[in-house]
């Protein structure tokens, strides 16, 4: 064999440069942001579309018996309705925890300071829909008077306020 042909090292070779796709889709931390926001709305509009078509099957808006609509008990509906949404957006985080490979905790489920958390939203959302009533209250978009708090009328009953003349619905 000769000396003179040494085998010299080869040239790194450059990295592929990655498809189009991928540029647009991922980033160097993962899925992008607003393609994660995305998904996640396009997810729970599709879910909480089948879970309402579901529960307008199972349970139809008009109760059989009820004459009217004051018949229809709202309370026990609104809580099943906003329980549902919960658990969707629960189920969907989970869902977008798996998609981006990343620990629930990421998205403020977890950490620490869970209490101090919860107490720190608590008082930010009751600063908040304080200053709307506030707001409204000031603007005279919102009244605050004792009709509603006699409970022993009804509004179709003699002697209940008429809507005003100014008000057009």
């Amino acid at each position: 064999m000769n000396d003179d042909l040494t085998l010299a090292p080869p040239e790194p070779l450059p990295p592929p440069e990655p498809p189009a796709f991928h540029k647009i889709f991922i980033g160097k931390d993962g899925l992008r942001a607003g393609w994660s926001l995305l998904i996640f709305m396009a997810l729970f509009a599709a879910i909480i579309f089948c879970a309402n078509v579901i529960g307008h099957k199972l349970h139809p808006l008009v109760a059989k018996g009820a004459k009217t609509v004051a018949d229809i008990s709202v309370t026990p509906r609104l809580f099943i309705v906003e329980s549902i949404v919960f658990l969707v957006t629960l189920l969907i985080t989970w869902i977008m925890s798996k998609i981006e490979r990343r620990p629930n905790s990421v998205y403020g489920l977890g950490g620490r300071r869970k209490f101090r958390d919860f107490l720190a939203g608590l008082a930010w959302g009751v600063t908040c829909l304080s200053l709307l009533v506030l707001t409204l209250r000031i603007a005279g978009l919102l009244v605050i008077d004792g009709r509603l708090l006699d409970l022993t009328r009804l509004p179709s009953e003699p002697g209940w306020p008429a809507p005003r003349d100014d008000m057009e619905g």
